[in-house]
């Protein structure tokens, strides 16, 4: 049964029946593969690691990083507008480019507001997924080698990136949900005004499409071991970083 121990001195990744049966699930020539596809996928936890850290530095107010990493940004006849996660960047064809905090005095429109009651929210599970990018870069190298591969290993390496999967959809949704939308059509002048995705959403939003390849290939690998090998393991650490 899957709450069921194996042995009862074993550590919990090498013991609970659940993870055992999850670890050796996949198959046999995936394994005679697992070198080249478990550097694919360091590298591609690597290239997570880094846009969760892009979509992350946008969490500021200096022009330049507002303008270089804004979640969207909108352009008129007579302006552009970036938007980042807790300001935003006015460039005028009359005047030069400014920056705009949501709290700002001058900040009077309804989605000034709603742009930083959502950027709490947005900023903290932002956060989260950059955390959870983290471990995969042990974890995957770590499975590389059949010898440094454990049941616990395949277990925390498909689970984070479900993790940061559900922090990005949070993320992106609450930012659609509590400010895009809320982001004026026209300008002062009456300028239609047409909205993009911006550099700091495409790097969260690729983060995502990429972590199902990252579950796939750890559950297509299985953890196979000699009796030698368990037996070290099962007296080991079951999630040795």
């Amino acid at each position: 049964e899957c709450g069921v121990r194996n042995e009862d001195s074993a550590p919990w990744g090498e013991s609970w029946a659940c993870c055992v049966s999850l670890g050796n699930f996949g198959l046999p020539s995936c394994d005679e593969q697992r070198f080249p596809m478990m550097t694919a996928s360091w590298l591609l936890a690597l290239l997570q690691f880094l846009l969760a850290l892009c979509s992350l530095a946008s969490v500021g107010t200096q022009k330049h990083t507002v303008m270089n990493l804004a979640w969207t940004i909108g352009e008129s006849d007579n302006q552009m507008m970036y938007v980042g996660l807790e300001a935003l960047v006015l460039d005028t064809n009359t005047a030069s480019a400014r920056v705009v905090q949501f709290t700002d005095d001058a900040c009077i429109d309804n989605y000034c507001d709603l742009c930083y009651d959502s950027s709490i929210t947005t900023v903290f599970v932002v956060a989260i997924c950059f955390i959870l990018s983290i471990p995969p870069l042990i974890i995957n190298y770590k499975r590389a080698s059949r010898k440094r591969d454990q049941h616990s290993q395949k277990f925390w390496g498909m689970l984070l990136p479900v993790g940061g999967l559900i922090a990005c959809i949070v993320a992106l949704t609450n930012f659609l949900d509590g400010c895009y939308y809320h982001l004026p059509q026209a300008d002062p002048l009456h300028a239609d005004i047409e909205w993009v995705v911006g550099p700091g959403s495409i790097c969260l939003l690729v983060s995502l499409v990429l972590k199902p390849v990252d579950i796939i290939m750890h559950m297509l690998i299985p953890v196979i071991k000699d009796d030698d090998e368990l037996m070290d393991n099962m007296h080991g650490s079951s999630f040795a970083l």
